[in-house]
C-alpha cells in the first residue's frame, strides 16, 4: 500500500495556503524550500500542518520518510488571486453582546476582473474556524452570533467576484463579558445649521453614559410633515451629518439615538428646524456641479433683463452686474446691496460679452455690432482698446480661455460646430470642434480647474458638462432651476472652478 502523505495548495478568503497531510506516520521531516531558500515555516511537522504562501511565491516540498529516502517533491506557486477583488477597506468589528459581534467594512478599491458579487465573513479562534458561529451578511455589514463570552476572535472579510475570492482583511474583537449593561444615555448638543436653501449640517456630541459598553452607532430619523425622508442614512458612526435635497421653507424634525454594543438604543434626542425660504426672484448660485443652490440674493431689479457675472475687481470671484441702457452697475460680492461701481459703455442695442481680454486677472466688457467686436480693458470709459472682426454677422458667439493663457478670446458657433480662436488676430480658427445639438443653449467655463475653458450645453433645466474638446459623451450632468431661468456661469466662490447658477425673474 502506498503511504498516505501529500502536500496540497488551497485557496480561501485568507489567501494561498499549503497543507501537509501524513496519515501514514512515515514522514519524519518535510523539506521545504520557498523561493529557493530552505525554510522552517511549520515547526513540528504534524499531520495537517499548514503555512501561508504569498502571492507569486514558489515552494518545493520534499517529504523525508522513515527509511531515510525522500519522496518526489511537490511544487506550487501562490497564484490564487489573478482577477479576484482586492482587500476590503475600513474593516471594523464591535461586540454587541457576550455572544455576538457586528462587522462593517467598505468595498475594495480594486474590484479585479469583474464586479464584486458578495462577501465572505469568517470567524477564527486560535487559528481555527469557529464551527458553531452563525453569520448573517447584508451588503457591507455582517452580524455574527453564537460566540463565547469574554473571548477574543479573529474576523476575516473578503470580497467575491466571478474570478474567485480576494484576499481577506483581518481584525480582532473581544466579546462582552457575561454582565448586565444598559442602553446609552441621550445624545447631547444636537445642532442644525442650514448651509444653503436645500442643505444642512447636523452635529452632536456622544452621550455622557455609554451604558457600560462601547458605542456601536447612531440611529437617525428625518421627518417632514409626518413623512419619513428616506434619503438620510439611518445609521452612522460619525458625530455629524450633511443632508442635501431639502425643500426651501419646509420644516423638518431630526431625531437621533445612540446604540451601544448591546444593540439597545438609548433615549431619542430631537430638534425641529425650518429651512430658509428661497426668494421668488433674484440670483441663485451653485458652487458645485451637483444641482444644489448654495447662495441666494437679490441685486438690482427682479425685472432686469441684461444680467452678467464677472470678476470685476480681480479677486478671483465672479459677481453680478446688470445693464440698463448702456449703463452697467457692478457689485463685487455675491450678496444683496447697492452697486459698488457704475460704468457706461457701448450703445443700448449692443450685444455684450464679459471676459479678461488682456490677461490682467479682471473682467471687463466687449460689445459686438455685426461681426465686429469692441473690447475695453478697463472701466475708464472712452473708445475701445481693441477692435477686431471675426466670423459672420449671423454667428452665435462664445468667449473663453481656450488655451489656458489667461486671455479670453472668441468662438463662433454654426449649428453644433465651434470655431475657436486663441487671439484677436483674425484669420482661420485655431480649433474646430463639434459638440451637442444645433438647438442647444451653450456656455463656456473652466469646469475642472485646469485653466482652460470648455463647453456646457443646457437642455431645459439639465446641464451637460464637457472638460475638453475630445467629443463623445458629457463628463457630468445635473439639473438646476427651471427652463425659464437665465443661466449664469462663473467661479462664485473663488476656488478656481467655474460652476452654474441662474437669475430668475418674478
Amino acid at each position: 500500500m502506498e503511504p498516505a502523505y501529500s502536500a496540497t495548495l488551497e485557496c480561501s478568503a485568507q489567501g494561498a495556503r499549503v497543507t501537509l497531510l501524513d496519515t501514514s506516520g512515515l514522514v519524519v521531516e518535510w523539506g521545504i524550500s520557498i523561493n529557493g531558500t530552505f525554510d522552517d515555516p511549520i515547526p513540528g511537522y504534524t499531520d495537517r500542518a499548514s503555512f501561508p504562501l504569498a502571492e507569486g511565491q514558489y515552494v518545493s516540498i520534499s517529504p523525508q520518510l522513515s527509511d531515510g529516502t525522500f519522496a518526489e517533491p511537490s511544487e506550487f506557486i501562490g497564484d490564487c488571486f489573478d482577477g479576484q477583488p482586492g482587500v476590503v477597506g475600513s474593516l471594523r468589528a464591535v461586540a454587541y453582546s457576550p455572544t455576538g459581534i457586528d462587522v462593517t467594512w467598505a468595498p475594495p478599491a480594486e474590484t479585479g476582473a469583474a464586479e464584486v458579487t458578495g462577501y465572505v465573513v469568517e470567524v477564527f479562534k486560535d487559528d481555527l474556524v469557529v464551527p458553531g458561529a452563525g453569520i448573517d451578511v447584508s451588503g457591507t455589514r455582517g452580524t455574527v452570533f453564537g460566540l463565547e463570552p469574554d473571548t477574543t476572535y479573529t474576523v476575516h472579510v473578503a470580497a467575491v467576484n466571478s474570478a474567485g475570492t480576494g484576499t481577506a482583511a483581518v481584525t480582532l474583537v473581544t466579546t462582552l463579558a457575561s454582565t448586565v449593561v444598559s442602553p446609552p444615555s441621550v445624545v447631547r448638543d444636537l445642532v442644525v445649521e442650514p448651509t444653503s436653501p436645500t442643505s444642512a449640517e447636523l452635529t452632536w456630541s456622544p452621550p455622557v453614559d455609554t451604558g457600560g459598553a462601547d458605542l456601536l452607532r447612531y440611529e437617525t430619523v428625518l421627518m417632514t410633515g409626518g413623512v419619513l425622508v428616506t434619503s438620510v442614512d439611518p445609521f452612522t458612526m460619525e458625530t455629524s451629518m450633511a443632508i442635501t435635497g431639502l425643500t426651501p421653507g419646509a420644516t423638518y424634525t431630526f431625531s437621533i439615538s445612540a446604540s451601544g454594543t448591546t444593540m439597545s438604543a438609548g433615549p431619542i434626542s430631537s430638534v425641529e428646524f425650518t429651512m430658509p425660504a428661497v426668494a421668488a426672484s433674484g440670483y441663485f448660485l451653485s458652487n458645485t456641479l451637483d444641482g444644489v443652490v448654495d447662495v441666494t440674493f437679490g441685486f438690482g431689479s427682479p425685472t432686469d433683463v441684461d444680467v452678467y457675472m464677472g470678476d470685476w475687481d480681480g479677486d478671483g470671484t465672479d459677481t453680478p452686474a446688470y445693464r440698463r441702457g448702456n449703463l452697467f452697475s457692478l457689485r463685487n460680492s455675491n450678496s444683496a446691496g447697492e452697486p459698488d461701481r457704475q460704468v457706461a459703455y457701448g450703445r443700448t442695442g449692443d450685444i455684450v460679452y464679459v471676459g479678461d481680454w488682456d490677461g490682467d486677472g479682471d473682467d471687463t466688457f466687449a460689445v459686438r455690432r455685426g461681426n465686429t467686436f469692441y473690447l475695453a480693458n478697463t472701466f475708464n470709459g472712452g473708445p475701445a482698446d481693441v477692435v477686431t472682426a471675426y466670423g459672420r454677422t449671423s454667428d452665435l458667439v462664445l468667449v473663453g480661455d481656450w488655451d489656458g493663457d489667461g486671455v479670453d478670446t472668441p468662438s463662433v458657433r454654426r449649428g453644433n460646430t465651434y470655431y475657436l480662436k486663441n487671439d484677436f488676430s483674425g484669420g482661420a480658427a485655431d480649433i474646430v470642434t463639434a459638440y451637442g445639438r444645433a438647438t442647444d443653449e451653450v456656455h463656456a467655463g473652466d469646469w475642472d480647474g485646469d485653466g482652460m475653458e470648455s463647453l456646457l450645453v443646457r437642455r431645459g433645466s439639465t446641464y451637460y458638462v464637457k472638460n475638453d474638446f475630445s467629443g463623445g459623451n458629457a463628463d457630468a450632468s445635473f439639473d438646476l432651476g427651471v427652463a425659464s431661468d437665465r443661466a449664469l456661469v462663473g467661479d462664485f466662490d473663488g476656488d478656481g472652478k467655474d460652476t452654474v447658477g441662474y437669475f430668475r425673474a418674478p
